[in-house]
């Protein structure tokens, strides 16, 4: 993973935190409902993970191209 890859993680993760939270909480609280709020943040994060997006096209493709490029061999 690189840079941009985790900047998204990080920014998913902004968002599936305040969900987890409140997941916590209701569970705290007692209401059963809070799993189905907890499980949701996962699936946020394992989604951006795991799932390839329209958007995370170029990205790969580029990452391709510059492996094709680059030469790792020093003989």
């Amino acid at each position: 993973m690189g840079i941009i890859g985790t900047v998204k993680f990080a920014a998913t993760f902004a968002f599936a935190l305040p969900v987890a939270l409140y997941g916590v909480n209701r569970l705290v609280a007692g209401h059963t409902t809070g799993w189905a709020f907890v499980a949701i943040a996962l699936l946020m994060l394992v989604a951006e993970r795991y799932i390839t997006t329209l958007f995370d096209l170029p990205e790969r493709a580029a990452e391709e191209a510059a492996e094709a490029v680059a030469d790792d061999d020093e003989t």
